[in-house]
């Protein structure tokens, strides 16, 4: 009776693309650095002339805020503050300079109190949810983005915010309205930007499984855009989705070519030439993902697949040794190791291996059925059976008809025992 069990495509884990969103301050707005070097001029000659106008302290902060300077501009606002503890406009830049500081919790704090004495400004509002975003408290991002399309309907920058945290809570169908949204209005259809925008639009089609819409999105990106290796690599990897793996390939060849040291473009690379059954290909570029990126277990585990291929056992059981000191509860680590035992006769390792595949991940019908089989092969027909049924009656609901059919072929081959 020959081993049933085919080898398992690793799941594979699209990496987000990093989501762009507005840092420009409102008040540097289309200056020109000498525009700004006579603001700070100007500032300074009225603190010299009145050393407690808060106005003068406000000025002069936002002229540092808008050279990068933002511990200088956060003195100077907290000295327009003391003199003014009511002036909203320092009270905003100050939470804007700490958001540019990633000080996010002290930035919500100023536009808390931004918010309380001026609470129609939209940029406020705008620039807290941002900074909800960037700490992951996404329903209180949502509700900050909320406020700002209510004062204005049509700011591009809070379709995106909001977008990105429906994304992130996965509620992909209202990121798409709010990314649709963004495009409508944004006028410079061709800026950076809007490649941001069709890359994330795109992405959240593709976790919808709509892939189609995905790569016209990517497409879109790539043509406005096409030096971004994230939407690159999701293009690649919609295409693995969609088992046009040739298609992969250029788009993985690209990231490598943009950033040489991507170990995920060397590991993506390798599992469309490992489903094109290229195996001696895939090994290389899993070489290189690991030489990039050597506590990288995932690529261990998938060269230990290509091995299975090429019948290199021992090698395969060697890397998934390695992937198992990396991450301990790979569950497909185990499975896989357990085929390389199998495969070399060593069927009591082989249980061993299967029987911890299924601890870690219950629903796993291949490691039942190879443990049956395995327990087949020790002429141990009872439990042979037993986990045999266990297999069949899981692919049965998870709608695998055709292994369920040869599990019920394998049963009807055992002897039978009482």
């Amino acid at each position: 009776m020959g081993r049933a069990a085919k080898l398992r495509k690793q799941r594979k884990q699209q990496q987000l693309n990093q989501l762009k969103l507005t840092t420009d301050s409102d008040e540097s707005a289309n200056l020109s650095q000498k525009e700004i070097s006579d603001k700070a001029s100007n500032s300074n000659q009225a603190i010299k002339i009145n050393p407690q106008t808060a106005h003068a302290y406000c000025e002069r902060g936002i002229s540092y805020g808008m050279q990068q300077q933002y511990e200088l501009a956060i003195a100077n606002f907290n000295q327009a503050i003391k003199i003014n503890p009511q002036h909203g406009r320092a009270h905003h830049n100050r939470g804007f300079s700490y958001y540019n500081l990633e000080q996010y919790e002290k930035a919500i704090a100023n536009f808390n109190q931004a918010v309380k004495i001026n609470p129609r400004y939209s940029g406020t509002y705008f620039y807290r949810g941002l900074s909800y975003l960037n700490l992951e408290k996404y329903e209180k991002a949502i509700k900050n983005f909320n406020i700002v399309l209510k004062i204005d309907p049509r700011h591009i920058g809070a379709y995106d915010g909001r977008g990105s945290a429906y994304f992130y809570l996965e509620q992909y169908e209202r990121a798409i309205t709010d990314f649709s949204k963004f495009i409508e209005f944004n006028p410079n259809k061709a800026e950076i930007y809007n490649s941001a925008i069709y890359a994330n639009r795109g992405l959240a089609y593709a976790n919808l499984k709509q892939y189609q819409k995905a790569i016209a999105d990517y497409d879109k990106s790539i043509e406005i855009y096409g030096k971004d290796a994230n939407t690159y690599n999701n293009r690649g990897l919609t295409y693995l989705d969609l088992k046009q793996y040739k298609k992969a390939i250029p788009d993985f060849d690209k990231v490598i070519e943009i950033d040489g040291k991507d170990a995920n473009a060397y590991n993506n690379l390798g599992l469309a030439y490992l489903y094109l059954k290229e195996y001696q290909k895939a090994i290389s570029n899993f070489d290189k993902a690991i030489e990039i990126n050597p506590p990288f277990s995932k690529a261990y585990l998938n060269r230990a697949t290509a091995y299975l291929a090429l019948k290199q056992y021992q090698e395969a059981i060697i890397d998934c040794d390695r992937c198992l000191k990396i991450n301990p509860q790979n569950s497909v680590a185990y499975y896989n190791r357990g085929l390389g035992y199998f495969d070399l006769k060593q069927y009591q390792k082989a249980i061993i291996d299967y029987e911890q595949s299924i601890k870690i991940y219950p629903q796993n019908a291949g490691a039942y059925e190879s443990l049956g089989l395995a327990y087949a092969k020790l002429e141990d027909f009872k439990k042979a059976r037993h986990y045999l049924e266990q297999a069949a009656i899981l692919f049965k609901q998870q709608n695998h008809s055709k292994e369920y059919q040869l599990i019920q072929l394998i049963l009807n081959e055992l002897p039978q025992t009482e």
